[in-house]
């Protein structure tokens, strides 16, 4: 099975031995020009702000449902029309915010990453960046970027989410530090070193005899939203065993023919999702019942069923740049439909 997920494309890479010698700030700041002797090449910055990252479009304003689809529909808005905003080495040099090295694109450019902390310098991004710049969440746009700002993207945006997440030092409790380029975080008092990290969680499409696909709610989403049934791996646990125990606790069911298909990060704040397919096991229930906690509805849809149900608005499939609705499409056969309201 050959599956491309929206924020696993790109190449990129991460020199990870310049992160200890390179004084990227300084570098950045010292070359408007954007070309960088210690780096052999140019260098460009970009911004992401609490899961979001500046990009520029050919519409000042871009209006996306709740589920990550442009006002008229997923393709509305071509690649082209859509980039990361570059940010001023002047910008740089002037500002305080931390700058994160992501690496380097076979187009020869240097990446690095500005993380904004606050909404003045949010707005002030907007600014200096162009009339058509604008803060929108990865979860929005990611499949909307071309492959390797995708990467970047991703990378920058779980990076960030760490560093806000983890600013006290696991061991004694201090105030910890930035280091390596954004790639460390380093305690002062106890010399402790952290690194970044991701947990793994799976998502799993069942399909049961009658090519019917399993589409759960979650009791904390939107009333109309449904998704692949999904959770994280336990401590010791192996992905292939989560899924079993997963299926079981939120919905009642045994799979087997368990096959695994790709991953996605998902920087939501740090999980990696683990794409699996499953058939339904002869001898377990037909038909899911949700636990209740978690799980207060569920059901399989034939392909016929689930388009009726997003074309006449009483569904609402996974985002675009989610490894769910990749997932979803590939047994669909294609693009799921657009709701009415949008077409």
């Amino acid at each position: 099975m050959d599956l491309t997920f929206p924020l696993a494309r790109g190449s990129i890479d991460p020199m990870v031995d310049l992160r200890s010698t390179l004084k990227l700030r300084d570098l950045v700041a010292a070359s408007p020009d954007g070309y960088v002797h210690e780096l052999h090449g140019p260098v460009s910055v970009y911004a992401v702000y609490r899961g979001n990252v500046l990009v520029e479009t050919a519409e000042e304003t871009l209006k996306f449902d709740e589920d990550g689809c442009a006002a008229h529909g997923k393709n509305a808005i071509p690649h082209e029309r859509m980039q990361l905003s570059r940010i001023s080495a002047r910008y740089v040099k002037e500002c305080a915010l931390p700058l994160l090295a992501i690496g380097r694109t076979q187009d020869g450019y240097f990446h690095c990453a500005l993380l904004v902390d606050n909404d003045t310098d949010a707005y002030a991004l907007t600014k200096q960046a162009s009339t058509c710049a604008q803060w929108i969440h990865l979860r929005t746009i990611g499949h909307m970027l071309s492959d390797d700002e995708a990467a970047l993207s991703t990378m920058a945006v779980a990076l960030a989410a760490w560093h806000e997440a983890n600013p006290h030092c696991v061991r004694c409790g201090g105030h910890t530090h930035i280091a390596h380029e954004g790639w460390t975080r380093v305690c002062p008092s106890c010399e402790h070193m952290e690194y970044p990290r991701q947990d793994p969680s799976v998502i799993v499409a069942v399909v049961d005899e009658d090519e019917r696909i399993l589409l759960a709610h979650n009791m904390n989403w939107r009333e109309k939203f449904m998704s692949l049934p999904a959770g994280f791996v336990d401590a010791g646990e192996a992905p292939e065993r989560a899924v079993i125990r997963e299926l079981n606790e939120e919905v009642g069911l045994r799979v087997d023919k368990i096959t695994y298909v790709g991953s996605q990060p998902w920087p939501f704040p740090r999980s990696l999702m683990l794409g699996y397919c499953a058939q339904l096991h002869p001898d377990s229930p037909r038909e899911p019942r949700p636990d209740e906690h978690e799980i207060d509805r569920a059901r399989f849809f034939s392909r016929e069923e689930l388009k009726k149900a997003i074309e006449q608005g009483e569904l609402e499939p996974p985002a675009p740049t989610s490894i769910a609705r990749v997932l979803i499409e590939h047994w669909f056969g294609g693009e799921l439909p657009t709701p009415a309201a949008r077409q």
